[in-house]
């Protein structure tokens, strides 16, 4: 994906406002087209809820891919940037840092509980000119006990600054398709392939096999939420055939690739 060809879009300011007695300040915001939120952080901690597309978070520490349903949680101070690459609708909720106690100290996409949607619709429908005290003020709190008990979903792809392993990975990245062994992409590197084994290892906490299956599935879910057709996927992500592709989907995630496609 080439960044430097979509829309730039400015950091909205909601996440550096420090004020206890707005705990959650929410947003309700429609982007059309391809775009991307350059690099980051604030004070607030965010929870990105995609109501209609795909969405990209990606830091120095890795990249979470957020489809339709789902959502992300960005702890306060983590510089990140939002890449999308159709039209998005995002709930968000900015957590004020007083708020943040027994929260994830880590990004991760996350499954949305019915109970906590509609705490979030709610939480749009009363805005950010709520009362310190009274209900308004309590909802707001439930909201956040709501959002310890957060679950994690295995959508997150780890990356690194190590020069040698992410020239590779930077390559990979652009090139999900390519089959090439350790062995073989160790020249991009100038590195031997042992050496390569142990980088992956120590900076993703993934086996090499491990790092590209999960590129792989990030980028087929992106795709099929574009629309695309499980067998143009499959063949195009290299592996031998549909089957084995929605074996791999099963495997990983627990479901079909049919349950994230829009045809």
């Amino acid at each position: 994906m080439n960044i430097e060809k979509l829309t730039e879009i400015s950091p909205t300011q909601l996440g550096y406002i420090i004020d206890a007695n707005l705990p959650v300040i929410s947003m309700d915001i429609t982007i059309e087209g391809a775009h991307h939120i350059s690099l980051h952080s604030h004070p607030r901690g965010q929870l990105l809820y995609a109501r209609k597309g795909i969405v990209r978070i990606v830091s120095t520490q890795g990249a979470w891919l957020v489809p339709t349903d789902q959502a992300v949680w960005v702890p306060p101070n983590i510089k990140h940037e939002v890449i999308a690459i159709d039209s998005v609708n995002i709930l968000t909720l900015f957590i004020d840092p007083s708020a943040i106690n027994d929260l994830p100290i880590n990004c991760s996409v996350v499954h949305m509980s019915s109970l906590l949607k509609s705490l979030l619709e709610s939480a749009i429908e009363i805005g950010n000119a709520y009362s310190a005290k009274g209900a308004e003020q309590r909802l707001m709190q439930v909201i956040i006990d709501q959002m310890k008990n957060l679950k994690q979903t295995n959508l997150h792809l780890p990356i690194t600054q190590e020069k040698r392993l992410k020239r590779v990975i930077d390559h990979l990245i652009s090139e999900p398709s390519d089959n090439r062994s350790l062995e073989e992409l160790s020249v991009i590197s100038n590195t031997s392939a042992r050496t390569l084994a142990r980088l992956f290892h120590q900076e993703t906490n993934m086996t090499f096999g491990q790092w590209r299956r999960q590129l792989r599935l990030l980028e087929a879910i992106e795709r099929l939420e574009q629309g695309q057709s499980v067998t143009r996927i499959a063949f195009e992500l290299g592996y031998q055939s549909p089957s084995a592709f929605v074996a791999m989907f099963r495997r990983n995630l627990g479901k079909p690739p049919s349950n994230f496609s829009k045809k």
